[in-house]
């Protein structure tokens, strides 16, 4: 995987005549929590991804350990 950024090397490497970027006007933002304020209605929830898509957006959450604070 190449995460490295819009001005991508690595696709620039493996994909030499793809367009260049362009805005779609996406934002992501990310944050974490402490699990002790965490409600989990399903104890499955503490060991799955999470992930909901929608018309205007998504979003997504997993629990990065069990029992830690961070």
């Amino acid at each position: 995987m190449g995460a490295d950024g819009v001005h991508s090397r690595v696709r620039q490497i493996i994909f030499p005549s793809a367009p260049g970027p362009s805005y779609l006007g996406v934002l992501g933002v990310g944050g974490f929590v402490a699990p002790s304020v965490v409600v989990v209605a399903d104890a499955a929830d503490r060991t799955s991804l999470n992930f909901t898509v929608g018309c205007a957006g998504q979003f997504g959450y997993c629990n990065i350990r069990q029992n830690e604070e961070r």
